[in-house]
């Protein structure tokens, strides 16, 4: 019987067709592979080699591209991207050894994997390549086992890789910059919308619980609110203890990156009410979050260190929304957005004008919108008569302000922002505050 070894040779003439079927029906057959489908350029001068290995990629379940010299392989890279390449060692024109060095050469191509592909199998070549940044190296004739396990073992790397970026990012912008490492460490100024989202009432929770419980609970719950944010394109920056931060606008350029982020908050609140049905009888009550987010410039990029890489942005954009997520406990509301936001939304967001207000180690005073969740006539009636009656106590007319907003609690009497702006239009009353400030100071941070 014909040993398969003698079936792949270096020139196109010596696997006839028969042989190369016959090859590919033994060994193909029962490699039992079950990979996730990759993006393969195979560059090889030999026609016989190419296709051998081009069947076995394919009904691996792979998409292949062939090339047939270094130069070709190398204007196939600049145009696409690929999960692995083979290389030849030995090409017409351009080695494949100097195609792997022109590639880790290249900041964009040099995190590609490489598998370096010969009849020489000296220590030395072998050696070299390795060297300068192959990923692997195979000896013609190909094993097709070993075959399997050397592409299994590089795209199991760059997999390993995707999922540690997909800690921050989208499934397709993790597969981005595991190609493009480089790009995430240069930091740079963009603007970029930051959402900060806290889980109320956590201490008296957890005690409640325990660890245990604590741990599994709190999984869950971030589980669903990461999913809100990833759903929406965002990226998830960090997990602060029962908090959460999340960004839009980079490192993907997205013009609508303050609706992306709203968005996002509104589907997390609508998850409260799964998530609290889940937990109830464990927790003993209603969880709540409160939300808060703000837009404008930021210096995004690896805000970690060389040994732990962690990619957020830094900034009075980031420390603002911080402080507008704890607006939210002052003002009794679960959705807060600084004047720079609700300027970036569409008309399908709606949003009621709650205050103004100075925060901490911030100068500018800020504007705060209540964004709604709830389009009904009863939420745009609250919203109009809630907004004339600020518009009332700023214009110092505070019995007026103050009928308005009796009336609404009457019919909203647990409306916080409401309560809120009550309390101010009653000591303007009282006190007769000369000179009139109607912005407030934000207790704390």
């Amino acid at each position: 019987m014909e040993s398969r070894w003698n079936l792949w040779e270096e020139t196109d003439t010596s696997c006839s067709a028969i042989s190369l079927e016959t090859f590919l029906a033994k060994d193909i057959e029962t490699t039992g592979l079950s990979v996730e489908a990759a993006q393969v350029l195979i560059a090889d001068d030999s026609s016989s080699s190419r296709e051998i290995l081009e069947r076995i990629l394919i009904k691996e379940g792979h998409q292949v591209t062939l090339a047939t010299t270094g130069k070709e392989a190398l204007s196939l890279l600049s145009e696409r991207e690929f999960d692995l390449v083979f290389l030849d060692l030995v090409m017409p024109e351009m080695t494949g050894f100097d195609a792997l060095s022109t590639m880790k050469a290249d900041n964009r191509l040099q995190h590609t994997p490489v598998i370096m592909v010969s009849s020489l199998d000296t220590v030395q070549e072998v050696a070299s390549c390795i060297e300068i940044g192959a990923d692997d190296f195979l000896t013609k004739p190909v094993d097709h086992r070993l075959l399997k396990a050397r592409v299994n073992s590089s795209l199991e790397r760059k997999r390993l890789r995707e999922r540690e970026f997909g800690q921050f990012f989208t499934p397709e912008l993790a597969r981005y910059y595991v190609r493009h490492p480089e790009l995430l460490k240069q930091g740079s100024e963009e603007e970029v919308s930051i959402l900060f989202c806290d889980i109320r009432s956590f201490s008296r929770i957890s005690e409640r619980l325990g660890p245990s419980d604590t741990v599994k609970w709190l999984g869950d719950v971030m589980d669903g609110l990461s999913e809100c944010v990833l759903n929406h394109r965002g990226v998830l920056v960090d997990f602060i203890g029962d908090e959460l931060m999340a960004m839009w606008g980079a490192p993907e350029s997205q013009p609508n990156h303050a609706e992306l982020a709203c968005q996002a908050a509104i589907d997390m609140l609508k998850k409260l009410p799964r998530i609290n049905r889940k937990w109830r009888a464990l927790i003993g009550e209603e969880m709540r979050v409160g939300i808060g987010i703000n837009t404008g410039p930021a210096l995004v990029g690896n805000t970690g260190s060389q040994r732990k890489f962690k990619y957020g942005a830094l900034g009075n954009t980031v420390n603002l929304a911080s402080r507008v997520q704890g607006a939210t406990k002052h003002l009794k509301t679960d959705l807060l957005v600084t004047g720079e936001t609700f300027a970036a939304l569409s008309e399908k967001f709606s949003a009621r004008r709650l205050c103004t207000v100075r925060v901490v180690n911030i100068e500018r005073p800020v504007v705060l919108y209540e964004v709604l969740t709830d389009f009904s006539i009863d939420s745009i009636k609250l919203k109009d008569r809630y907004e004339l009656a600020l518009a009332e106590f700023e214009q110092q007319r505070f019995r007026e302000a103050a009928s308005i907003l009796g009336n609404l609690l009457v019919e909203y009497p647990q409306h916080g922002p409401t309560l809120q702006l009550m309390a101010r239009v009653i000591d303007a009353l009282l006190n007769n505050p000369t000179p009139f400030d109607p912005i407030s100071a934000l207790p704390g941070k």
